[in-house]
């Protein structure tokens, strides 16, 4: 495992040790912990031949709104590891052909600032949101072959937009989230952009 996964699995479970404690106090703010299935998209969908990733995590920050407002802000942090394997494949390094096991795959970590609304609930358990984030993507890009090993890394500027729902099905205690976000990194001369549909199933605690 990832040493990022061992470190996100580590906070998952402070986060579900912390969920009773934070429900019993009106913090200022709610934690979220998010399992994360990926969609690579554009030229990181080609490079990995648009393999569904079931490898990613990620942990968020918001303020809770006063009553009456409906803006939130907060942080976020989030890892997607995308991977294809051939067993036998073809390909061009450097002019000449080399034949063997292919291996492709990408590592993308978003660092961002977000800015959310709270759409008004038409139920008591149902609570709709859409938002949007900037910051920075780490990205990584990997290919092997043979002997071959190359790799692409580098930061970029990255913009968030998302679209989700927490669903609280008692006063204390937490909240699940379901969420839809979009990563789409702006290419840099290292690195080629890394973009990305993400969807998260979570635990919100302090909500």
């Amino acid at each position: 495992m990832k040493p990022i996964a061992r470190v996100l699995f580590a906070a998952l479970g402070l986060l579900v040790l912390s969920t009773p404690a934070l429900a019993q106090e009106e913090g200022e703010g709610n934690f979220t912990f998010n399992y994360l299935i990926g969609f690579p998209t554009s030229s990181t969908g080609d490079f990995v031949d648009h393999s569904v990733s079931f490898r990613g995590l990620g942990f968020e920050w918001f303020s809770n709104p006063r009553e009456g407002a409906k803006l939130s802000w907060g942080f976020a942090i989030r890892w997607q590891y995308y991977r294809n394997v051939q067993d036998s494949a073809t390909f061009n390094y450097q002019g000449t052909d080399i034949t063997g096991r292919l291996y492709r795959a990408v590592d993308a970590i978003p660092l961002t600032l977000q800015l959310r609304y709270e759409v008004p609930q038409t139920s008591g358990k149902m609570f709709p949101y859409v938002g949007l984030g900037a910051g920075a993507i780490y990205g990584l890009r990997e290919l092997a072959i043979g002997a071959i090993t190359t790799k692409e890394i580098g930061w970029q500027f990255v913009l968030t937009p998302e679209i989700g729902a927490r669903f609280k099905f008692q006063p204390k205690g937490g909240a699940l989230n379901l969420g839809l976000r979009y990563d789409g990194g702006f290419g840099t001369d290292s690195l080629k952009a890394t973009t990305h549909l993400t969807v998260a199933l979570g635990w919100t605690a302090g909500f």
